[in-house]
């Protein structure tokens, strides 16, 4: 499997998909999607690693299969529970392919770096659009991957942001205690704020993980 998916160029030699343009509908999967009776939350969620690769290190926003399988399983079952909260809004980008994964090379990283510059800039497009209020930011896997960053280095800093920030779910990854800031730490109980909720599933007998 790691061999049918290796894009087989270095990343510094490798030409990415052109760039998403945050202003327009088409480079979010959803925009201030609300249900009825939701809440005053605005939400911005980072999807999971949904493009296999091969020939890419990093995805096209409009890949068929990365988009029906978006559509179909991350969206209604990762996405879906927040629906009550607010308008959820989710910014397709870059994304690092499955293969970077599954190796430790260091493109792998790279790759991963390239991605959550579109998550940012993302979030810098939804933020202006929602300038005041409570926010809630969610992500799933590789997601929760680039949101830890996002919060580390731009919720975190910002006092202004971190007065609205209700929490930070990150699912399905594992953050290094140690690592976290402590403007934002992890939640400690049930009603607190301004912290985040992290987990990951492990299965029985799974020492590994």
């Amino acid at each position: 499997l790691r061999a049918g998916l290796d894009p087989q160029v270095p990343f510094q030699t490798y030409r990415p998909p052109p760039a998403p343009d945050y202003a327009k509908p088409g480079s979010w999967a959803l925009s201030e999607a609300r249900a009825p009776g939701a809440g005053e939350a605005a939400i911005f969620f980072v999807h999971s690693t949904t493009y296999d690769g091969g020939r890419d290190w990093n995805g096209p926003i409009d890949d068929k299969d990365a988009d029906a399988y978006l559509r179909r399983v991350v969206i209604p079952n990762y996405a879906g529970p927040f629906e009550r909260a607010g308008a959820i809004s989710i910014p397709r980008y870059r994304q690092a392919s499955l293969y970077t994964r599954l190796t430790l090379r260091t493109d792998a990283r790279d790759a991963r770096a390239f991605a959550y510059g579109d998550v940012a800039a993302a979030f810098e497009v939804w933020l202006a659009r929602h300038p005041t209020g409570p926010i809630v930011v969610a992500g799933v896997e590789q997601g929760a991957d680039l949101l830890d960053r996002l919060v580390r280095t731009r919720i975190a800093p910002d006092a202004a942001l971190r007065r609205r920030l209700v929490a930070a779910y990150m699912v399905d990854t594992i953050l290094a205690v140690e690592n976290l800031s402590s403007n934002v730490p992890g939640c400690g109980f049930r009603k607190q704020t301004g912290c985040i909720v992290a987990w990951s599933q492990v299965g029985e007998g799974d020492d590994g993980a």
